[in-house]
């Protein structure tokens, strides 16, 4: 239920915070000559559990993101995407309650 609500936060304050999207001019050239992007955002991660492993609950949450862009032209870009934040997670285990805990902090390089 809660990963329902944050899903449902994110999405709200996508929509409520995005710009028009603007259509390409007839030049050709990139949109306004602009050659970066930048994006934020919120991703959900909800790692899952192994009950062989004697791992009864792992914890997940939200952390903001970041994004940029450089377009090479309309069609090609690199981007570099990141947590602006670490994801915290708990580990419970059968019985034992809380066993440790994990922190990461995704970054991730990608052509378009």
């Amino acid at each position: 239920m809660r990963s329902i609500k944050m899903l449902s936060l994110a999405t709200f304050g996508a929509l409520a915070l995005s710009a028009p999207a603007f259509a390409q001019d007839a030049t050709g050239d990139t949109a306004s000559g602009k050659h970066f992007a930048v994006v934020g955002g919120i991703s959900l991660l909800q790692p899952k559990t192994d009950p062989a492993d004697g791992i009864d609950k792992v914890d997940g949450g939200p952390a903001p993101t970041l994004s940029a862009s450089y377009y090479f032209n309309d069609n090609f870009a690199i981007e570099l995407w990141g947590a602006a934040d670490k994801f915290n997670h708990r580990v419970r285990a059968d019985g034992l309650g809380k066993v440790g805990s994990v922190e990461q902090q995704p970054l991730a390089l990608s052509a378009q």
